[in-house]
This record gives structure tokens, C-alpha cells and sequence, in this order.
């Protein structure tokens, strides 16, 4: 893996986190945790590299649990292992040095440890686990939702550890509290003790559904202090610049020069005050609130086009988001690509509107997945049920936070639909050798 994709590709994302690793601060928009992990490895003299190694790592290590806890053949392990790995729409995860990547090497590494925990009565991999998914709620925002079906698996594992302690109830009291510290430990870290500077990144979502209403209802909803820049929010700019699809041309602007990032055409400036972001919430809520019918028609739209069932004008490259690090940050990390991984983009590139590339496609194979696994008898297994329900959470929540129509947002839910097919599989091959 590491020969066909190193050093990985960087995203512009990472060219954020190499830029506050240079400037000695960090912001809580892109992993403060990583920004400092950066700033660390470029002391003793690793660069981007690194992360893909840490990312890629995490990944296969988990990957290869799973193929030798639910695959019984040495061969089909084998085959199922390096399908997964060279599988297209995961290999732009693996590929790529990125949160989102970082979030799926994470959630593959912790998930598998945690099986192994949970089967073997492992502490080392209960403590994986953990490590693990404190990263992944560092790196990404909606990390939550993935993570709490697992407090099922949580609770099961602790209570093979300490069987002393008293468990009366159904409930999962010591999963829940071990979610809340693992939210814990990573507001801890990124804030109390990196100091991460506040930039309210949930505020791109506010503009975009208030852009939808105030464009659609023709009643303007945005706090005056957006009227005091030189792009002002008035009606005509917000019915011009608007689509369910994307959030760029409202908040960034569309490039004016086709194949160059820059320069860009008009667009909204983001708030940087709590004050400011406390107007903003506050006209968000009092929007929504006021056309609640356009908002959630709104969402669906955009939910639909994450999914792939709408059609709106594509602003920008969904199944490839990565790039390499732009001039304007005015780093050195923009390393010379091994002759395999740039061949490997270019072949996604030619596929980049099949099937394999459509987000809709995994919700629906896993809602499929899910149905034969119920009807085989997996609703008795944890980690089938966890490993399912964070997948279905997870691309939930996008219904009401996804920005515009990026198929990063689903690597691990790709992962997930991948994964199951081994439950099923030993079900089916189990229950063959008993017929």
C-alpha cells in the first residue's frame, strides 16, 4: 500500500493545518491535534508523509482484524484483505492525508480493536480503541453520531474487565460514560490544552439554510452586521449564488479563472467574533423557525444531492476533493509524487461518474446489507448491529449538516458496507457446514 500511495496526497485541508503548524497556533475549524502532531514530526524532520503512514496504518491494521476475526480461510482472507485495499473509492481515503482520511483510519482501527477487546479480553486493544477514537473525535466535528451505537460494544467490553461492578439495568451506563469521556478527552486537548482559537465552522451551515429561506420565502434573514462588508447578502446575490449542492459560491466564491483556484468572484465573509456568531445562530434559528417547510425542503435537496439523486451544477470536483497544497499557503510540503499514485488518480479520475462513486449507492447497500444480515440472524451480534447503526447515524446526521455534495463525507460508511459482507458471508458459511 505504502509503494502504490505515498506519500499520499495532501487536500486543502492539510495545507490549513500545515499553515498554523508554521505559525504556532492552531484553530478548532481543522484538527488542532493534528496541526501540533505536525508541528512535532516537522521538528524531527517528518513532513506529510507521516500522516499518510499514521493514516494508511491505522487502516490496514484494522482492516486486517477484521479479515482474521470474520474470515475463517487463509485464502479468502487474503483475497477479501487486498480487495479492500485497492478498492477504488477507498483508496482516495487511503491515499490522502486529510481529517476525513485520518477520521476513517480512526474509526477502522478503533471498531476492530474493539471487537478484538470484546471477544479476546484484550486491555491493549480496549486501550487502541480509546487512543483511537479520541483522534477521530479530534478530527471531525460529527464524529459523535458514529460512535454511539458503539456503547453497546463499550459496555460489554468494560464488563468483561471488571465484573465486579453492578449492571441491574438494560441500560449501557458505562458505555454512555465512556463516549462522554472519550467527548471529553478531545475537548480537552483541542481547547484547555492546545488552545485552539475559536472559528465556529457549524456558521457555513447557517448561511447556506439561510441563504435557502431568505431566498425562497423573499424575506431577508441575515444579521445586519453581513451588511456592513463590500458583499452584502441581498436577495439577487443569494438567488445567483445558492445551490443545494454546495456551499462554495456563497462562502468562498468561484474561481474566475477555470482550472486556478485563484482569484475568486464575490462572496460572504465568515464571522469571527462570538458575538457575531450569536447573531447569526439567532437569525438561524428565528429563519428556520419562521419557514420551517423550506427549510427541510432545503435539506432534502441537499441531503439528496450528498446522495447523488439530485442533479445540481457541479462547483467543484466531489470524487476527488483532494489537491495538492496550494501556492497561497506558501509551504514547502508539496512533495514530489511516486509515479503509482499519481497513475491511480488519474484512472479515478476517467471513473469518476460511475456508480462506485455515488454516496446513494452505499446507504443503499447497506440498507441491504443490513436486511440479510436481520434475516440471517445477526441482530444477536454487537459489533454486526454498532458497526451498521454508526454507518445509518453517521450519514444521518449529514441530513442536517452536510454542506454541499462530497463524497468524502462517506469513506466510512464505505468502509462499514465493505466490513459486513464478511459477517454475512461466515453466517451463511456457518450455517452451510451444519445443514
Amino acid at each position: 500500500m505504502s509503494f502504490f500511495y505515498f506519500p499520499g496526497f495532501p487536500d486543502f485541508d492539510c495545507g490549513w493545518i500545515f499553515k498554523y503548524r508554521e505559525g504556532g497556533h492552531a484553530s478548532d475549524w481543522h484538527s488542532p491535534l493534528m496541526s501540533y502532531m505536525a508541528w512535532v514530526l516537522d521538528r524531527i524532520g517528518f513532513r506529510n508523509e507521516t500522516f499518510f503512514l499514521l493514516h494508511a496504518g491505522m487502516f490496514s491494521y484494522g482492516m486486517a482484524q477484521f479479515a482474521r476475526l470474520l474470515v475463517n480461510d487463509d485464502r479468502h482472507r487474503i483475497a477479501y484483505f487486498t480487495f479492500i485495499l485497492f478498492y477504488f473509492p477507498l483508496t482516495l481515503a487511503v491515499s490522502c492525508t486529510g481529517k476525513d482520511a485520518a477520521f476513517v483510519g480512526a474509526m477502522v482501527f478503533s471498531s476492530s480493536a474493539l471487537m478484538v477487546a470484546e471477544q479476546k479480553k484484550s486491555k491493549l486493544n480496549l486501550l487502541f480503541c480509546f487512543v483511537g477514537l479520541v483522534y477521530g473525535f479530534s478530527v471531525r466535528h460529527n464524529a459523535i453520531f458514529a460512535t454511539l451505537p458503539f456503547v453497546f460494544c463499550f459496555e460489554a467490553a468494560i464488563l468483561r474487565f471488571f465484573p465486579a461492578l453492578p449492571h441491574k439495568t438494560k441500560i449501557p451506563f458505562y458505555g454512555f460514560l465512556a463516549l462522554v469521556g472519550l467527548w471529553v478527552s478531545a475537548w480537552l486537548i483541542k481547547y484547555p490544552i492546545l488552545k485552539a482559537n475559536l472559528s465556529y465552522p457549524s456558521q457555513v451551515v447557517m448561511i447556506h439554510d439561510l441563504a435557502a429561506v431568505s431566498s425562497q420565502s423573499q424575506q431577508n434573514y441575515f444579521p445586519e452586521l453581513f451588511f456592513d462588508d463590500a458583499i452584502t447578502p441581498t436577495l439577487e446575490f443569494l438567488e445567483t449564488s445558492y445551490t443545494p449542492s454546495d456551499i462554495s459560491p456563497l462562502v468562498w466564491g468561484l474561481p474566475l479563472i477555470q482550472g486556478q483556484r485563484e482569484p475568486r468572484g464575490p462572496h460572504l465573509s465568515l464571522v469571527t467574533q462570538q458575538a457575531e456568531y450569536l447573531q447569526l445562530k439567532h437569525q438561524w434559528i428565528h429563519g428556520i423557525l419562521a419557514w420551517p417547510q423550506i427549510y427541510l425542503k432545503h435539506r432534502a435537496r441537499v441531503f439528496g444531492a450528498l446522495l447523488g439523486w439530485s442533479r445540481y451544477p457541479e462547483t467543484r470536483e466531489n470524487y476527488w476533493p483532494y489537491r495538492i497544497i496550494l501556492k497561497e499557503f506558501r509551504t514547502k510540503y508539496r512533495p514530489d509524487f511516486f509515479f503509482p499514485a499519481t497513475q491511480i488518480k488519474e484512472i479515478v479520475k476517467l471513473s469518476k461518474d460511475w456508480w462506485i462513486f455515488k454516496n446513494g449507492f452505499y446507504l443503499l447497500l447497506l440498507i441491504f446489507e443490513f436486511l440479510i444480515g436481520w434475516k440471517l440472524g445477526l441482530m444477536k451480534n454487537r459489533s454486526f448491529v454498532a458497526l451498521s447503526l454508526s454507518a445509518f447515524c453517521y450519514i444521518s446526521s449529514f441530513f442536517f449538516f452536510a454542506p454541499g455534495m462530497v463524497f468524502r463525507y462517506f469513506w466510512w460508511p464505505v468502509a462499514v458496507s465493505l466490513i459486513l459482507p464478511a459477517f454475512i458471508l461466515g453466517r451463511i458459511k456457518r450455517r452451510l457446514l451444519n445443514f
